[in-house]
């Protein structure tokens, strides 16, 4: 009997389970591209919400999308041939904005560089067991491969500001060397805020 009641009761749990979904952001289910023409990929956009044009470059624009209080994100669309396809987006968890944007080379292959100022308001602690709010301003670089919407994502600094005074702080050189990005700095004073020193690229463009 008891072992009969087991077997009802997982049944009941397997039942009433169901497979996580995880959606893919607004832009890449709905404006992923390739569309022809810059007109056709706006009004895309433009049916999501209120859209800015950030940046112009060679063959590439910069958006950032907000639809009242939500914000879709800042997203790099790269013109190939005729068509506009998604190449590269910042899904926002706190406010950011668009410091640079220009084309970005590692061994030969070619993608795009975003420069990206971000507020946070978060929490910290020192001793492990009690947590106080700060502001984190960073400073990201994103690295695109302008033919998927995944970029890489380096912390280039960063300051933990409590009270208007600074606990943390971090500025960050981007260098490059044999295929590999290297981020060098003093981390003495950023223990909650540095970056990894080395990061690995797997994109490579289509170029």
């Amino acid at each position: 009997m008891r072992a009969l009641a087991a077997v009802l009761l997982v049944g009941v749990f397997a039942s009433d389970a169901h497979p996580m979904v995880v959606e893919d952001p607004e832009l890449v289910r709905e404006c992923p591209g390739p569309r022809q023409g810059w007109e056709d990929m706006q009004k895309c956009l433009t049916d999501r919400g209120k859209t800015e044009v950030l940046a112009t470059l060679d063959h590439a624009r910069v958006v950032h999308v907000q639809r009242g209080l939500d914000d879709l994100g800042i997203a790099l669309y790269v013109e190939h041939g005729d068509q506009w396809t998604l190449g590269g987006l910042y899904q926002p968890n706190a406010p950011a904005e668009l410091f640079d944007a220009m084309p970005f080379e590692l061994d030969g292959h070619h993608g795009f560089r975003l420069d990206l100022g971000v507020v946070n308001h978060t929490v910290t602690s020192r001793d492990g067991q009690t947590s106080f709010p700060v502001v984190q301003q960073e400073h990201y670089v994103m690295l695109c491969p302008g033919t998927s919407y995944d970029c890489a994502v380096i912390r280039l600094s960063c300051d933990v500001i409590y009270q208007g005074k600074t606990l943390d702080t971090f500025r960050g050189q981007l260098q490059i060397s044999n295929g590999r990005l290297h981020v060098s700095g003093d981390r003495r004073a950023a223990t909650s805020c540095a970056p990894s020193p080395d990061f690995d690229i797997s994109w490579r463009s289509a170029s």
